[in-house]
């Protein structure tokens, strides 16, 4: 639901999908509150079946950087996009879950870095010259 509104709202395609019964997953919200003994289900977690296969390519960006909530800084790339577009993403633990629309959507996506090391600024600065 949450990159279906964003998706919405920036005029981007929305992956149609299904999703199938997965294993017992302990999400970061049952890690951050530390209950230790909370009840998992099967049924509550699924795994996407999509209906446009992404064919992606993962290239690991820096050696330098630590590993964030999400992983490493990495690029994604998608042979079978849904958009010619370019992302970059700086995110939160929320990411995590949005990482296969985002990688499914989009021809590049890179991850950056975590929210959490509070970037002072962000500058894009593109230039475009036209002779």
């Amino acid at each position: 639901m949450a990159y279906t509104d964003f998706a919405r709202l920036s005029g981007l395609p929305v992956p149609e999908t299904g999703f199938k019964q997965d294993t017992k997953y302990k999400g970061d919200l049952i890690e951050i509150s530390k209950l230790e003994n909370f009840p998992l289900h099967a049924e509550d977690n699924r795994e996407i079946v999509w209906k446009n296969e992404p064919v992606l390519t993962e290239e690991k960006i820096s050696d330098n950087e630590n590993d964030g909530s999400f992983g490493p800084v990495v690029s994604v790339t998608n042979e079978n996009p849904l958009s010619d577009k370019h992302i970059w993403i700086i995110g939160d633990s929320l990411t995590t879950a949005l990482r296969p629309y985002f990688n499914a959507v989009f021809s590049e996506t890179k991850y950056i870095g975590h929210w959490s090391e509070k970037p002072d600024m962000i500058v894009i600065v593109r230039v475009k010259y036209s002779f």
